[in-house]
């Protein structure tokens, strides 16, 4: 396992550098990344032998492009959703990075607005941490076959198209993938999910990454997943649902994982 710096990879807009992290089959990423605590506590082999059926595993993960978000969301806004860069408006900062991809970028359900939540950037890519994250996606392009955009909240699992409610040509394939995670999801806690495009569960929405990892980097498998609730306590989830999210999502990514391997691999 490899933890550091690459001189590809610049700083935030805050300056903050952007980390990258290389991770190979056999060793435990569920102890270094987000659902660390769920995996070691609760020993949940996110390494089991399923995933090793027919090629070893290679998880990327981009660069760290949170640090910004963190050190504003402890002393300010916890709600903050956007960058912090400046924009042309005085006290108005940042876009929102899932509507800052170069794919049918700033047309329905974004603004160019630099003071709405769902600002799409000055051009596309224009917050330094999606243009890093997009060229680490794209230096290993024709290796990843999976991508998953985690948010919160709604309990949905989806994929693409998020600029159009037309399907595309793979949208079968993809959609019995969600099918996959969220039924092994439900059967840990009872949570329920829907599942189908950005577009058709949601609203159409342009510029987003998972259009983009599927659409220009050819990620087949690239999903955009929304975790709890349903409203009733939205964005402040109570400490006591953290744990218990973490443990059906992993369920879910294996289960994914599983029917990917089938399906690239077989």
């Amino acid at each position: 396992m490899t933890i550091g710096t690459n001189g590809n990879y610049a700083k935030s807009y805050a300056n903050h550098q952007l980390w990258r992290l290389h991770v190979t089959n056999n060793e435990q990423i569920a102890k270094i990344l987000a659902f660390n605590r769920i995996a070691h506590l609760h020993d949940i082999n996110f390494w089991s032998k399923h995933f090793r059926i027919h090629e070893p595993i290679d998880i990327r993960v981009p660069p760290q492009a949170i640090d910004d978000f963190a050190d504003f969301l402890t002393s300010n806004d916890r709600l903050w959703r956007k960058t912090r860069s400046k924009t042309s408006v005085a006290n108005c900062y940042g876009a929102d990075p899932n509507r800052n991809w170069d794919y049918d970028w700033c047309k329905s359900g974004s603004s160019h607005d630099p003071c709405d939540d769902t600002f799409c950037g000055e051009k596309a890519f224009s917050e330094i941490e999606t243009a890093q994250v997009a060229k680490f996606i794209a230096d290993q392009r024709g290796t990843i076959v999976n991508y998953i955009n985690f948010h919160s909240y709604s309990q949905l699992w989806m994929s693409p198209w998020s600029y159009t409610t037309t399907s595309p040509a793979q949208f079968k394939l993809q959609d019995d993938g969600s099918i996959q995670a969220i039924n092994a999801l439900t059967a840990v806690h009872g949570t329920q999910y829907q599942h189908g495009s950005v577009a058709q569960i949601i609203s159409p929405t342009s510029g987003s990454t998972i259009d983009w990892t599927y659409g220009i980097a050819n990620v087949t498998f690239s999903y955009g997943v929304e975790l709890r609730d349903t409203g009733e306590y939205g964005f402040l989830l109570p400490e006591n649902q953290i744990i218990p999210s973490g443990e059906e999502t992993m369920a879910g990514l294996e289960a994914l994982l599983m029917y990917i391997d089938k399906h690239v691999y077989a």
